[in-house]
């Protein structure tokens, strides 16, 4: 079975990491996959050192065209929109596709093919009427993840978050304000970000490997917005190096980590309380050092990316079997509603909390 991979870019963050995933470990049961992409990137050799074949075709027509010589057509999405845009070429190839959407857009679409989700919230979102929908969560190669647990100082100097820097909630910049004017050794990198930053907010570029960034980091705070992506991915890595890490409650974020034995767990939108749980990291060496712990043995025993490869290989199969996009695995009934509705009032619930932390500006507010 040959499988064609469509990806519209190729950077460190969003769906690249499970398309290398896929090529390593496909390519080692001796799989025959190649790889079409939009634009090349900084992950461009990385595609290569696994051994599948790279093509580059801008054009749309061009990708069909290429795309047309597998058996099975993989085209791994950003978000849901670039799913519905994708779509209508996809069809063009006349062969089984699996679209695998990683984030979510405010406003969602549908895409009216066999689509794998990397998050509950994706899942649910599916309407059950709308194709089928497949549950396959992020996982981490274990074995390119270096664990740093053992080379954190007992002072820390670095706060690290991932995702874009305008994507942030305003309760983490209100909170990151407070930590940076009591605490005046601290610095914080986005990964992902852009632009110069400061001397103590630094954006670090998508050329730059996430592992990289987490090496150096003492702490991780995940507050993810919506429609911010694959959030989950960033978070697994860092409980994979063991950089312990405070995250607000989420639907894709909670069940990830325990609070308290593998991360500590936050209200999302509370701007006190992420305040508390980063200081409270800050000054607890102990506490820093047992959720590293505990979020590496976690990480370990649930993050594994090569039992997800055999997921997407049934997929593939099933779509080979059945020459179109199946229902075999329909979105449970009732789910999308729910799941819906739960995270309009986790969005609901976020804004009356952080109408209520919302400050002015203030005198001794830090230059950042």
């Amino acid at each position: 079975m040959k499988v064609g991979h469509f990806v519209p870019y190729l950077e460190p963050m969003d769906c690249v990491p499970m398309l290398l995933s896929l090529l390593k470990y496909r390519s080692e049961a001796g799989a025959d996959q190649f790889v079409v992409v939009g634009e090349s990137g900084p992950q461009t050799m990385a595609v290569l050192e696994t051994g599948a074949q790279l093509f580059i075709e801008p054009d749309l027509k061009s990708a069909v065209g290429v795309l047309a010589g597998a058996d099975v057509i993989n085209v791994h999405c950003p978000t849901e929109e670039w799913g519905a845009r994708l779509f209508g070429h996809v069809q063009k190839a006349n062969k089984p596709s699996a679209f695998t959407i990683y984030g979510q857009q405010f406003l969602r679409t549908q895409i009216p093919a066999r689509c794998i989700c990397v998050t509950p919230s994706v899942y649910y979102s599916q309407p059950s009427s709308i194709g089928a929908s497949d549950l396959v969560e992020l996982g981490v190669d274990l074995e390119a993840v270096t664990p740093a647990c053992g080379n954190r100082s007992a002072i820390v100097d670095t706060i690290a978050r991932v995702g874009r820097g305008w994507r942030h909630k305003e309760s983490f910049w209100w909170a990151m304000a407070d930590i940076l004017a009591r605490h005046p050794r601290v610095c914080i990198e986005i990964a992902g970000g852009d632009g110069a930053g400061t001397q103590r907010v630094r954006a670090v570029s998508a050329s730059e490997t996430l592992s990289d960034v987490l090496a150096r980091a003492d702490i991780l705070v995940a507050t993810p917005d919506t429609g911010e992506g694959s959030v989950t991915y960033g978070l697994m890595v860092a409980m994979a190096m063991g950089v312990p890490a405070v995250l607000t409650d989420m639907v894709d974020l909670r069940g990830l980590a325990v609070d308290g034995d593998t991360a500590l767990v936050v209200p999302d939108g509370d701007t006190a309380a992420l305040v508390l749980a980063v200081e409270s990291l800050l000054r607890d060496e102990s506490l820093r050092c047992r959720l590293s712990a505990g979020a590496r043995e976690h990480a370990l025993s649930h993050f594994d990316v090569r039992h997800r490869v055999p997921q997407y290989e049934a997929i593939y199969a099933d779509l080979l079997a059945v020459g179109r996009p199946a229902a075999a695995h329909p979105v449970p009934k009732g789910g999308a509603r729910l799941a819906r509705a739960a995270r309009w009032r986790d969005h609901f619930n976020s804004a009356c909390v952080a109408l209520r932390n919302r400050r002015p500006a203030h005198a001794n507010r830090p230059e950042v």
